[in-house]
């Protein structure tokens, strides 16, 4: 069924680095099995069981830091959906720029590099929007467009983000 994802979500005064997927078929919100736990990091302590949240153990492997304020999008990779979250602020209140996929269809997490080869990757941003644009049968394409930087700069750049057929920034 179609769902909606919600990655790194922030439960005051903590940033709770969790995913939750939303059904539309049945209206329900439920946190996939590991390893999917995002997080790792709050502001106060790690590892704390959030009061009324099923709790999980830490999963292994790579995942993304908690942040906040970051974009999110789906997209196909590999003729799959894929959630593709990039930058926003981490839990140690840094500004991010770093670029993470999660395949549903493993339940893992993907940190993606940028191509050296083209421009620079944006500069670590809150608030900017991102969405996905004319992709084609070897690459998926998504535009990151604005922001807020370091000491409230507003941004006001369009930077354009290839994925390759085989899941590689």
């Amino acid at each position: 069924a179609p769902a909606i994802y919600a990655a790194n979500q922030i439960h005051s005064p903590k940033l709770v680095g969790d995913l939750w997927v939303y059904n539309l078929g049945t209206r329900q919100w439920y946190q996939p099995p590991e390893p999917v736990n995002v997080g790792s990091a709050t502001l106060e302590e790690q590892g704390k069981p959030k009061p009324g949240m099923p709790t999980q153990p830490k999963p292994p492997g790579i995942l993304p830091p908690s942040r906040y304020l970051h974009s999110s999008i789906v997209m196909n990779v590999k003729k799959k959906p894929h959630l593709i979250i990039f930058g926003g602020i981490g839990s140690d209140m840094l500004l991010r720029n770093d670029l993470w996929k999660y395949d549903p269809t493993k339940n893992l997490w993907f940190p993606l590099e940028f191509n050296s080869k083209s421009e620079s990757p944006p500069s670590g941003r809150e608030g900017h929007s991102m969405t996905p644009w004319k992709s084609t049968s070897s690459a998926q394409n998504a535009l990151v467009f604005g922001g807020v930087g370091f000491e409230y700069k507003p941004y006001d750049d369009l930077h354009m983000l290839t994925i390759d057929a085989k899941g590689k920034q």
